[in-house]
């Protein structure tokens, strides 16, 4: 029998022979199929690896006696690899699974208060078993997950939910403390991301991410004690009595969701941008449960376990999960497997989560990329354009989070990005910004007048033929330092003999993929004295209330998604991502406009012909550009190249809002008297426009109706 097979073959034969068990049956919901790819007795979890499936379940040993077993499925046939000591029934049976670098490892849960974990492998041509962590360690598992290297796992130490190491041989490293009352799963997406969840007494679930480096950090021994769940750079409340994250795609987390009646579990996946759950199917026919467990995304499809109880699995199946052909679901999930930021951006709107208001608030299609030589051009998690679309990842003012980043390289580097509705000017958007760039800028030493920034000039362009491409003429957002763009715009000259001096760059390594002889790029040049450095400062000076610098790309930190009060660190944790992005930083006033998701923010009514200097009169926009518009090399660090994460389109405020604070008060009455002025009486501008609202160029009587309505002393 062939114990190492290829993955997809397995599994088209074992597609083809599988049966659920004649009771179980899974259906999936509208816009997928499933079919069951295993099915048998005693299966309470499984792993997968390259080579097949690992099934854990629990089988009689005797009046009262138990023991675990685990049997490797090769999509022929299933043949036991692995069991535990015997045990009494009211030790509580088998609890994690997974699997890694040709082994599998598995928890024998002894009781409520501890485990032992066992590692089996395939050495020599036979199976081998060996313990690798003892029920003395005082672990309880509740869940096992893989980084592809090391094993990690979820339990209780004691009374505290924890999330763990497993360092070999024998000892256990808590990596994270105080996962709610019980903890959960975890698991690793594409980019090393770290996800661990927990639940606490309501069956309120939440997971908490932490960066690759945070894991590294904590494995190499630069961090020395436990992360607690606040320095999460990101967390997630999972609804409807939804269980913590069981696998991750990059896009979404994928868990089991409580039936009504509490009779068993339903597969589920949240999307990690636009917030929105989506049951994927609902299982029947067990008894006395109906239960779903362990989710794994391969090959465009997700395969999960369905089981006729809690614990042992008497009767189980496992079910391969994959949208219909032709579908925007199928379309997404066949590229499950790509790194983080294609699959992320994908599946945000389309496959997995339900449309719902707010999804396409970001840019949704990169129409070019053409980044200059740099040191990041060629690294594979910051040349993926892609990284642009959907909702951005925030680190906060003091740190970034460099995982959802694409590089623009040297000077005249450029992406260009598409949204699916046109970005209107709206008088309703607070502070009537209308669109948001978000990158990787940081404060430095805390000081929001001094600024790690690498800034990208910005134009924007209609798609006034109607054709879609982005063939119609670009208007500029001048910005802070755009005085005059016929003269700040410049072209620089690029060739790849790095040995000839003439043309830069001097390293092959920089060298954009595809691009060879000689070529240039162009773009505003923004005013070296300024923008030449590694810390850009207010002009205004260092203590200033007043910004100098606005209108450009990649110099405002992205917040930490629900900090609502600016000290990094996650308030709301109901927040979605496209309600708190979508709410724009005052780029006038130094410092984060509390609530906001931070980034630049500009206003339509900004943009100018760069031929005339004149303003555009835009109503909005459908493509966007963004320019690296530094021209400087600072020496080791390299050039000064923009990242972008994400672009959006401004949520709109109330009608008569002019404060911003969510209501139409006496303050905003007051600013109505300013500016009333009759028919015919404008032009509308400033504050005013917000109170105009037909828009008819003038603040009238019709609007003071309207301002009534709105009202709330």
């Amino acid at each position: 029998m062939r114990l190492r097979r290829n993955w997809i073959a397995g599994l088209t034969l074992a597609a083809a022979c599988g049966t659920a068990p004649a009771a179980l049956t899974f259906t999936p919901a509208p816009g997928y199929t499933a079919t069951p790819v295993w099915s048998g007795a005693n299966g309470a979890h499984f792993a997968v690896d390259n080579g097949g499936f690992y099934v854990y379940g629990k089988e009689s040993a005797g009046a009262n006696e138990y023991q675990n077993t685990v049997r490797f499925f090769d999509g022929t046939a299933t043949v036991e690899i692995a069991r535990s000591p015997i045990y009494s029934g009211s030790e509580y049976s088998p609890d994690a699974i997974t699997a890694v670098g040709g082994a599998v490892y598995w928890a024998h849960a002894r009781s409520f208060a501890s485990a032992d974990v066992y590692r089996t492998a395939f050495t020599g041509g036979i199976w081998t078993t060996e313990k690798v962590l003892d029920a003395s360690a005082g672990v309880t598992v509740y869940g096992l997950s893989t980084d592809g290297t090391r094993v990690f796992g979820t339990g209780l130490n004691g009374g505290d939910s924890i999330a763990f190491i497993l360092d070999n041989p024998g000892h256990c490293r808590i990596l994270v403390s105080g996962l709610e009352t019980y903890s959960g799963g975890s698991g690793f997406d594409p980019a090393g991301n770290f996800y661990a969840g927990g639940v606490d007494t309501g069956f309120a679930a939440h997971t908490y991410r932490f960066t690759a480096q945070q894991v590294a950090d904590r494995v190499g021994g630069a961090r020395a004690t436990p992360y607690a769940v606040v320095e999460a750079v990101n967390a997630y409340a999972v609804p409807n009595n939804g269980t913590p994250v069981m696998e991750n795609d990059g896009s979404h987390l994928f868990g089991q969701q409580y039936k009504s009646d509490w009779s068993g579990t339903d597969p589920f996946a949240y999307n990690l941008a636009g917030g929105a759950t989506r049951l994927l199917g609902s299982l029947s026919g067990g008894a006395p449960y109906n239960v779903t467990t362990d989710m794994y995304s391969r090959d465009g499809g997700l395969y999960f376990m369905g089981k006729s109880d809690w614990v042992s699995g008497a009767e189980a199946a496992i079910y391969r999960l994959v949208p219909e052909p032709g579908t925007l679901a199928f379309l997404c999930l066949g590229i499950l497997g790509l790194r983080r930021g294609a699959v992320r951006r994908c599946c945000a709107a389309l496959a997995l989560a339900p449309a719902v208001a707010g999804a396409s608030e970001f840019a949704v299609e990169i129409v070019a990329y053409a980044p200059a030589p740099g040191q990041f051009v060629n690294h594979p998690y910051y040349n993926d354009p892609t990284a642009a679309l959907s909702a951005p990842v925030g680190g906060g003012t003091d740190a970034p989070d460099n995982s959802s980043l694409v590089s623009l390289g040297g000077f005249g580097g450029s992406i260009v990005l598409r949204f699916e509705h046109v970005v209107a000017d709206d008088p309703r958007n607070p502070f009537g910004m209308d669109a948001i760039v978000f990158g990787n800028a940081t404060w430095v030493d805390g000081n929001p007048n001094r600024h790690w920034a690498e800034c990208g000039t910005v134009e924007i362009a209609r798609d006034a033929n109607g054709n879609g491409l982005a063939d119609d003429p670009w208007y500029v957002i001048p910005g802070s330092h755009i005085t005059d763009p016929a003269a700040q715009w410049q072209t620089r000259i690029w060739d790849d003999n790095i040995t000839d001096p003439t043309y830069p760059p001097a390293s092959a390594a920089w060298l954009p993929p595809g691009r060879s002889g000689v070529w240039s790029t162009s773009g505003y040049r923004l005013p070296p004295t300024v923008f030449d450095r590694t810390v850009v400062e207010n002009p205004n000076g260092l203590a200033a209330t007043d910004e100098g610098i606005f209108g450009y790309a990649d110099f405002t930190p992205t917040m930490v998604l629900g900090d609502t009060d600016g000290d990094n660190l996650r308030d709301d944790f109901t927040i979605t991502p496209d309600t708190f992005y979508t709410f724009p930083d005052d780029p006038l006033t130094v410092g984060i406009t509390l609530g906001s998701g931070g980034g630049n923010a500009f206003d339509i009514a900004w943009a100018i012909d760069p031929a005339t200097g004149q303003p555009a009169r835009l109503t909005g926009f459908d493509f966007l550009r963004i320019t690296n518009g530094v021209n400087h090399i600072a020496g080791i660090l390299g050039e000064l190249s923009p990242e972008i994460d994400a672009v959006a389109d401004v949520r709109p405020g109330l009608f008569g809002d002019t404060d911003w604070d969510g209501d139409v008060d006496l303050t905003d009455y007051g600013a109505l008297t300013g500016c009333i002025g009759g028919p015919g009486g404008g032009p509308v501008v400033g504050i005013c426009r917000v109170l105009d609202s037909e828009p008819d160029g003038d603040v009238d009587a019709a609007d003071y109706a309207v301002f009534q309505e709105a009202f709330t002393p």
